[in-house]
């Protein structure tokens, strides 16, 4: 009994090697790629108040620890994968998938920001110190509906201010 404790113990701990030897070995497409499947899976866009208004950054887990992407390192993630080459051993369909499901979301999140920035800078006091998160596993019209509300609040605030 104590013998299979051991193998369970070593076993989880060779996985825990393996895997960070294939994360840390790979090319930066395959890095990236990795990441970008991690991100999707558990990863959540979130704003926190900053003196310049509201940051956006990218939260996920990798290994059982949190890891934060910035706003420029989401950016460098999609351009990576958009001049990379999937190898042949990799799945192509889908990571093409994968691939254009964020660049999709990416877009529609930093058309999301662009809004709220907008806001902050007009003045609006619900969005000045913005606090928010939305989880990458959204669905698409879920994140379109949440950025034209967000575009429709920004229009009316513009309509309230001009009438000041």
């Amino acid at each position: 009994e104590e013998q299979v404790k051991q193998l369970h113990t070593a076993a989880h701990h060779f996985s825990f090697l393996k895997q960070t030897f294939e994360q840390k070995t790979r090319n930066e497409f395959m890095q990236a790629c990795f990441t970008l499947k991690l991100v999707m899976e558990n990863g959540s866009y979130c704003w926190c108040p900053s003196s310049s208004g509201s940051s956006l950054s990218l939260r996920y887990q990798n290994m059982g620890e949190e890891a934060h992407i910035s706003l420029d390192e989401l950016l460098d993630l999609r351009n990576k994968i958009l001049l990379g080459e999937p190898p042949e051993e990799i799945d192509g369909a889908n990571i093409e998938e994968l691939i254009n499901s964020y660049i999709k979301q990416l877009k529609k999140i930093l058309e999301f920001n662009s809004f709220l920035y907008k806001l902050q800078t007009a003045g609006h006091l619900s969005y000045l110190q913005y606090s928010g998160e939305i989880p990458c596993s959204i669905e698409f019209s879920d994140l379109r509906q949440r950025t034209s509300n967000l575009q429709t609040e920004f229009e009316q605030w513009l309509g309230v201010v001009r009438n000041l």
